[in-house]
């Protein structure tokens, strides 16, 4: 079994991870869990390093991630996490670890805060913009009731983009798309943030200025790409321009599935199948 970044986004929730990490941390404190330090292999002759960090507890597996901090046009970090049955040592599953990583990080500091900081914390400082951010922001936010969050940036493009995301979970749709609107000015070339700004001028029923935004996304045609074009798709169809929407989720299915997206093109597949 596979699962790619979509299927782990759709299954993963930090409330079950937050406990799951508890056990986890309390486990390994206790001696149940067998975790040798992470193995690191240089890659000299490209400048990057390949870690592989094994784990027994019950369950068995292996992150494995290559970090190559000279890369251009992809990301610096890629990691695959593979579970094996504990019984016979059979593969069972491949995960994408990106969002694992990236949301077990934040739950992690979520058990911390649970245990450590008064019961009456109000205020919340974050130092960084990037997804560590914006996880610790949502898991923290499970543990404790927040009247304040303070956030410093030098990146201000990202802390605007995560402000949006969280008064998009709030439903506080216009408010959302100032933020984005405000991480797209302060930096054009912020692909993600242009993406959630087009999807909220969607939510507000104003699809011509979504397609606006969508388009300057259609390069490339990188992993990141098929769900730009998707929503640029989407903008169309609301836009009335049925016949265009429908030839950009074709891109984007075809696009996504040459990046072994599964899930991604088959929901784009229905939303074709329901076009047409």
């Amino acid at each position: 079994m596979i699962l790619d970044q979509h299927a782990v986004a759709r299954l993963l929730r930090m409330e079950d991870l937050i406990p799951a990490v508890a056990t986890a941390l309390a486990d390994f404190s206790a001696g149940r869990a067998v975790m040798p330090g992470r193995v690191v292999v240089p890659v000299a002759d490209h400048g990057g390093f390949f870690g592989v960090m094994p784990a027994y507890a019950g369950a068995l597996g292996a992150k494995l991630v290559t970090w190559f901090p000279n890369n251009q046009g992809v990301p610096t970090h890629h990691a695959v996490i593979q579970l094996f049955k504990p019984e016979t040592g059979e593969p069972l599953v491949t995960m994408d670890g990106t969002i694992i990583t990236e949301m077990r990080t934040g739950a992690a500091s979520a058990v911390a805060t649970n245990l450590l900081a008064r019961r009456d914390a109000s205020t919340l400082a974050i130092i960084g913009s990037g997804v560590q951010a914006r996880s610790h922001l949502h898991a923290l936010r499970l543990v404790r009731q927040f009247s304040d969050v303070r956030v410093w940036s030098p990146r201000h493009a990202g802390a605007h983009n995560n402000l949006g995301q969280i008064l998009e979970r709030q439903q506080k749709i216009d408010a959302a798309a100032a933020a984005y609107r405000q991480a797209v000015d302060a930096q054009p070339t912020f692909r993600l943030a242009r993406f959630n700004l087009g999807r909220m001028l969607i939510a507000l029923s104003r699809p011509d200025d979504a397609i606006v935004e969508l388009e300057k996304l259609t390069e490339p045609r990188d992993a990141e790409a098929p769900r730009y074009l998707f929503a640029l798709a989407t903008a169309h169809v609301r836009a009335g321009h049925r016949e265009e929407g429908i030839k950009w989720a074709t891109d984007a299915k075809q696009l996504a599935a040459s990046h072994g997206q599964a899930e991604l093109a088959a929901a784009i597949e229905r939303e074709l199948a329901r076009l047409r």
